[in-house]
């Protein structure tokens, strides 16, 4: 649909843009899509779907302080109430579903088999 749309509003001249432009938004393309799925499939990969679901919910609060940090964004009380919660949640979670502490293995003494008479 949003070709259509360019197709009525605007001339066919308008999709010649420079070279360069064409060059950013391929690695834009590839950097912002391509990357960051592969990072997140490579860390889901070595910590387990559990924990990286725990971890990756702490991501729009992350956003949130860097919009603020950042940009100097104003989190509004809703905002703010969400990261709350979103971080109460996160951490209920990970304490809720803590993995076992491994026990020591136990030591097997061999056996020692009668004498033979």
């Amino acid at each position: 649909t949003m070709l259509a749309h360019f197709a009525v509003t605007h001339r066919a001249t308008d999709l010649l843009v420079p070279g360069p432009v064409i060059g950013y938004g391929l690695f834009l393309g590839v950097a912002i899509t391509v990357v960051p799925s592969l990072l997140m499939a490579e860390g889901m990969k070595r910590i387990g779907s559990q924990r990286f679901a725990i971890i990756s919910s702490c991501g729009p609060v992350a956003t949130v302080v860097l919009a603020w940090a950042v940009l100097a964004e104003v989190p509004t009380v809703i905002a703010c109430v969400g990261m709350a919660i979103t971080l109460a949640a996160g951490i209920a979670i990970g304490a809720a579903k803590a993995p076992p502490t491994p026990t020591p293995p136990t030591t097997l003494t061999p056996t020692t088999a009668p004498e033979p008479r």
